[in-house]
C-alpha cells in the first residue's frame, strides 16, 4: 500500500517504509529495484534507491510483499501478514490514482460476510456500487454510479469479459486464488481504459508461486481445487477449477407443488490455467487459458393465460473461453506490454419451442502499451489495442424491455425480431498521455484517446486528465475529468450499424485523508453527463411501428461517496456510504425521470475481528434504499385478446420499500505440520428479512404480490490446504 506523490530525484528515489497499523517506522527492511539495485531503510525507516525504476518491490517476512509504483517520493505502508494470509489490492489506477479508487486488501476482500471469499463478490461493498445490480445478459451485473450494467466493463488482463458471476451471482467466474491485483475505477479514469462510459474492474491474474501448494474446498455453494508451483528457476504453473453444488441442493429445497419441473438444475463450472516463464531478468512471458459454463433448464406445467407461448419450457446457457498470451519487458525507465487475446462466447435462451435467441461469438484481441520515464518528472504513456468479433445469430424473440419501460416482456403479444446471420464489428484504439511534476507536491496527467467503432463508421476522440496535490504527509486532493463512450454492440442493438456510442462526460473531486495511523478517510463528490443514450421510440409491442433504435436519450448522475476505512493487527473494518441521483429523458421534451436502478442511499458498514490465530468473527449490515417503480394504476379488459392491460403512473414515480440485512461469518483453522484445514459459516440476512424487489400483479392486476430476495442464505465450508 502506497500513499503520497511528490518530486522524484533524476539520480535516486527517495522514501520511507512504515507499519500501516501503527505508523511506525520499520528499519532494516530492504527495497529493491528492478534490476540489481536495493537499498535498506534506516532507524527512521528512509531509504535512498540508486537509479531510476518505475517501480518498487518491498519483501519483508513478517509482512504482506508489496509492488509500488514509483511517481515521487514514496511513503511505503506495510500491512501486518495474518497468518496463512495472501494481499490482493484494490487500487485505483497505479499512475495519477482517480477520485474514489479504494485499496483493500485479499485478506479482507475474502472474509467480508456474505461475499462468501469471494474477492470479486466482496467489491460490491465498496462505494459507487448499488445494491440492486441487474444480471442481464452480457453485462457485468454492476450498477456502477447509476449507469446501466453494460455500460460498465469487466477486464482480464486487458481484455474484457461477457460476464462476471455465474448464475444468481452467488459465485463470481474467477476464483480468488487466480487474481493478483484489481482495479476498482468508478469513474474518471485514464486513458488506458475505453469502450465503457461508466466504470472499469480490471482484474490481473496473479504471478504463479515459488512454492509448491495445493487446496481443495468444498461448500454449499460448490466444489472447488487449485494445484500450483514452480517449473525450474524461471517458470511456474497454477490450474484450478469449480463446480456448482446447486443443482444437488434444489430438490431438497424446492416444494412439490411449485409447478416447477427441472430437466437440469442450475449448475454452473468455470477453470483456470496458467503459465508464467521469466527468460532473463527484463522479460517475463505468460499464458493464461480460462473460462465458465452456465446452464438450467426448467418446465412449468402452469397455464398462463396473459402469455401462453411462455407456457412450459425454459432453457439457459452461457459460456466463455478466454486465452491470453503476453509477453513483458521492463528496465529502469521503460515498461513494455505486448498481448493477444482469442476468444468465444455462447448465450442460448429458449422459451417454450417458438421463442429463441441464439448468440455465439468468436474473435481476437490485441493490446500494447508503453510507458516511457525519461526524466524521473516525466512520464508518457501510449497504447493500442484492436477487437475483431464476429457473431452469428438466429433470433426469433421479442427485444428486452428498455430502461424505463415497466412492462415486462410478453412472448405472445410483443412484436418479434426475426433475423438470422452474421455480424462483424471492428474496434480500435490508440491513446496517449504524459504524467508530469510541476512542483513536488503536484502531479498533472493529461491525455486523449481514440476510439474508431468501423461498423458503426464513428470515430471518437475522447480528452481526459487528473491531478493530485499533497497539502500534507497523509492528505491529498485529487480532480478529475473526461469523456468516454460506449459503443452500441449490447444483445440486438447489434443488429444496426447505424448508431452513435453512449457519451457520457465525466467530473470528479476527492480528498484522502489519514486521520490516524490506522485511519483514512475518502470522499469523493461526482457529477456524469450522458448523451446518445439509446433507447427505443416505438412501442415494442406494436408490429406496424416498430422501428429501430435510435440515440435519443440524456441523463445525468450526480452524487457523493465516502468511505472511512481502520485497520489495526487483528481488526479491520470500514463504513462505506454512496449518496446519488440518477435520471434519464428518452428524448428531448419529454419528462425527466429516475433511473431504473436509481439508489439514493447505499450505507455499508463492515467489520472483522481476528480473535486469536485460530478463530475470526466478521460482521456486515447494508441498509439502503428501495428500487424504483411505476406503480399500476388500474387495468383495462381487452376482449381481442381475452386479457387485461395495464395502467400505468408516471415512470419510475414510487419505491420499493428501504432494504436492509445483517450478514455474519465465523472462521476456523487448524494447523498442523504439512498441511491446514480450515472452516467457515457464513450467513447472510441472519434475521430474515426477504426484501422487496420488485411487484408481479394477478390476471387483472386488482392485486399484487412482492417479489422479494432470499430470506436466508447460509453457506458453509471446508478448506484443505498443503
Amino acid at each position: 500500500m502506497c500513499t503520497g506523490v511528490a518530486f522524484a530525484d533524476t539520480e535516486a528515489i527517495r522514501g520511507r517504509v512504515l507499519d500501516d497499523a501503527t505508523g511506525q517506522p520499520l528499519p532494516g527492511v530492504t527495497v529493491y529495484g528492478e534490476s540489481d539495485e536495493a537499498a535498506v531503510t534506516d532507524e527512521s525507516g528512509e531509504f535512498v534507491l540508486p537509479g531510476t525504476p518505475l517501480a518498487v518491490t518491498v519483501i519483508e517476512g513478517s509482512y504482506e510483499p508489496v509492488v509500488v509504483p514509483v511517481t515521487g517520493r514514496l511513503e511505503i505502508r506495510l500491512v501486518a501478514r495474518p497468518e496463512g494470509a495472501e494481499v490482493i489490492e484494490i487500487v485505483g489506477e497505479s499512475r495519477a490514482a482517480t477520485p474514489g479508487a479504494v485499496t483493500i486488501d485479499r485478506q479482507q476482500l475474502t472474509t467480508i460476510p456474505g461475499a462468501r471469499g469471494d474477492v470479486l463478490s466482496g467489491i460490491k461493498n465498496l462505494p459507487g456500487i448499488a445494491n440492486n445490480g441487474s444480471l442481464t445478459p452480457l453485462s457485468s451485473g454492476l450498477i456502477i454510479r447509476g449507469a446501466s450494467p453494460e455500460s460498465s466493463r469487466i477486464l482480464v488482463d486487458g481484455f474484457e469479459i461477457p460476464i462476471l458471476y455465474h448464475f444468481l451471482g452467488v459465485q463470481s467466474v474467477l476464483p480468488t486464488e487466480m487474481l493478483g491485483n484489481v482495479e476498482y475505477l468508478p469513474g474518471t479514469f485514464g486513458t488506458s481504459y475505453g469502450r465503457a462510459s461508466a466504470g472499469i474492474v480490471a482484474a490481473t491474474s496473479r504471478e504463479t508461486p515459488t512454492e509448491t501448494s495445493a487446496f481443495a474446498e468444498l461448500s454449499f455453494i460448490n466444489v472447488a481445487g487449485l494445484v500450483q508451483g514452480p517449473i525450474g528457476k524461471r517458470a511456474g504453473y497454477a490450474v484450478a477449477a469449480r463446480r456448482s453444488v446447486i443443482d444437488a441442493i434444489l430438490p431438497a429445497v424446492i416444494p412439490s407443488d411449485s409447478g416447477l419441473n427441472f430437466t437440469a438444475y442450475p449448475r454452473y463450472y468455470d477453470y483456470q490455467g496458467k503459465a508464467t516463464y521469466q527468460p532473463t531478468d527484463r522479460w517475463s512471458l505468460q499464458a493464461f487459458v480460462f473460462g465458465s459454463d452456465d446452464g438450467v433448464e426448467l418446465v412449468t406445467d402452469r397455464d398462463n393465460a396473459a402469455d401462453p407461448v411462455a407456457t412450459g419450457s425454459f432453457v439457459n446457457t452461457a459460456s466463455f473461453t478466454r486465452g491470453i498470451a503476453s509477453a513483458r519487458y521492463r528496465r529502469p525507465g521503460l515498461d513494455m506490454k505486448h498481448a493477444i487475446s482469442a476468444y468465444t462466447d455462447t448465450n442460448h435462451f429458449t422459451v417454450g419451442r417458438e421463442r429463441y435467441l441464439l448468440l455465439d461469438r468468436l474473435g481476437i484481441a490485441t493490446r500494447s502499451e508503453t510507458i516511457w520515464d525519461p526524466t524521473g518528472w516525466l512520464r508518457l504513456t501510449v497504447g493500442a489495442e484492436s477487437d475483431l468479433t464476429r457473431t452469428d445469430f438466429d433470433i426469433k424473440f421479442t427485444r428486452p424491455p428498455r430502461e424505463g419501460d415497466p412492462r415486462g416482456p410478453n412472448f405472445t403479444n410483443d412484436a418479434l425480431i426475426v433475423a438470422t446471420g452474421a455480424a462483424t464489428s471492428r474496434d480500435l484504439a490508440g491513446w496517449a498521455s504524459a504524467t508530469a511534476y510541476p512542483i513536488p507536491s503536484l502531479e498533472i496527467t493529461a491525455g486523449a484517446r481514440v476510439d474508431a467503432y468501423l461498423r458503426n463508421d464513428v470515430v471518437e476522440v475522447q480528452p481526459r486528465g487528473q491531478a493530485a496535490f499533497t497539502v500534507t504527509d497523509g492528505s491529498t486532493i485529487r480532480a478529475a475529468a473526461g469523456t468516454y463512450t460506449r459503443p452500441a454492440q449490447n444483445l440486438d442493438q447489434g443488429l444496426q450499424a447505424d448508431l452513435r456510442p453512449e457519451t457520457a462526460h465525466q467530473f470528479s473531486v476527492g480528498v484522502e485523508q489519514r486521520l490516524l495511523s490506522s485511519v483514512t478517510f475518502r470522499g469523493t463528490a461526482f457529477y456524469n453527463r450522458l448523451s446518445d443514450l439509446i433507447v427505443l421510440p416505438a412501442d415494442r409491442r406494436d408490429p406496424t411501428s416498430l422501428g429501430g433504435y435510435e440515440n435519443l436519450g440524456s441523463g445525468s448522475v450526480r452524487g457523493v461517496e465516502m468511505l472511512l476505512q481502520a485497520r489495526t493487527e487483528k481488526v479491520f473494518g470500514w463504513l462505506a456510504y454512496t449518496g446519488a441521483i440518477a435520471t434519464r429523458r428518452d428524448a428531448d421534451g419529454m419528462p425527466e425521470r429516475r433511473f431504473d436502478y436509481d439508489q439514493t442511499h447505499n450505507l455499508i458498514a463492515v467489520a472483522s475481528v481476528q480473535i486469536d490465530p485460530r478463530w475470526r468473527v466478521g460482521g456486515r449490515f447494508q441498509l439502503t434504499t428501495g428500487r424504483p417503480y411505476t406503480p399500476v394504476m388500474g387495468a383495462v379488459y381487452q376482449s381481442d385478446i381475452d386479457s387485461y392491460l395495464p395502467m400505468y403512473g408516471a415512470p419510475n414515480s414510487q419505491r420499493v420499500d428501504v432494504q436492509h440485512q445483517l450478514d455474519l461469518r465465523v472462521d476456523r483453522t487448524w494447523t498442523f505440520d504439512r498441511w491446514k484445514l480450515a472452516a467457515y459459516l457464513d450467513i447472510s440476512n441472519v434475521y430474515v428479512n426477504a426484501a422487496a424487489i420488485d411487484y408481479q400483479y394477478n390476471f387483472d392486476y386488482s392485486q399484487r404480490t412482492a417479489l422479494t430476495s432470499l430470506p436466508i442464505l447460509p453457506s458453509f465450508g471446508v478448506r484443505g490446504e498443503l
